[in-house]
Order: structure tokens, then sequence, then C-alpha cells
């Protein structure tokens, strides 16, 4: 899986990296640079920063990969510092883990059991279903939608 390079958000307080354990286009973590270990430690800037940061990050994911909902996780527990999963929870996703799981399509989606699914199942990119977008693609457009060169460390 190629690595993608982190984004540095604008403001400096938070930064932006593509999963490297699961090769799901625009499976991203977000986190502050600060590397605290809870938002209890935030900084007051940092923490007045989160919001307006998540909602433009959420916005751009949903922009660059169509997603019908953008599923927010926070468990700090293999890497203690604070971070965000923000996993793009697409259409084709859905349908994908509603066939494997024998889910009945027209019922509402089980977040959780998807998202452990998805991390399970597409470990590289090999894995991906056909047509899926690219992730470097997808990387890239969403470090236009949120107004940051894609090659910032």
């Amino acid at each position: 899986m190629d690595i993608l390079p982190a984004l540095l958000l604008p403001g400096g307080l938070f930064r932006l990296e593509a999963a490297d354990f699961c090769a799901w286009p625009g499976y991203v973590l977000l986190r502050p640079e600060s590397g605290v270990d809870s938002p209890a430690g935030f900084s007051p800037e940092e923490a007045a920063a989160l919001g307006p940061t998540l909602s433009r990050v959420v916005a751009a994911l949903e922009a660059s990969t169509g997603a019908e909902r953008v599923y927010l996780l926070a468990f700090a527990e293999v890497d203690r510092r604070f971070h965000l999963h923000l996993l793009p929870r697409t259409r084709g996703l859905a349908q994908a883990w509603a066939s494997t799981a024998g889910a009945d399509p027209a019922s509402p989606v089980d977040g959780p059991a998807l998202f452990s699914w998805a991390r399970a199942v597409y470990v590289t990119e090999d894995r991906l279903p056909p047509g899926a977008p690219d992730r470097g693609t997808v990387w890239r457009a969403l470090a236009e939608a949120l107004g940051v060169s894609h090659g910032e460390r």
C-alpha cells in the first residue's frame, strides 16, 4: 500500500493521515499536533478549533468520496495519543457489507459492524471491490478540498 503524506491542516493544530492499515479510500486519522492523550488535555485553541476542523474534513471526505456518512471513532488504545478515525461510508461499501453479513439492504446499516468488517477485509488495495476509487486520487482531492498541498508533512 502506498504511503500517502500527512497533511498539516490550516492553523497548524491538526494533521490528517491516511490510514496505513486499511486500504479503503478516504479512511483517515485526524490528530492534534500536540500529541495529547485525551481531549481533556487540549489547549483552549485546540478545543475551539476541533469542531470547525472536523466539519471541514467531513465535508471534504463527503465531496471526495461520495460518502453518505462519515463514521467517527476514537479509541486511543494501540496508539495512546488522541486521534479520530474517519471512515467514509459510501453506498457501495454499505451494500458490500450487507451482502457479506446477510443484512437486509433496506434496514439501517450497523455502523460498528461495518467499520470492523471494512478494516478486516480491505487490508490491501487488491482487496478493494471493482470500481473503488484510487486512494491516491481521493487523497489529492481531499487535500485540494481542504486547501492543503498534498506534499506537506
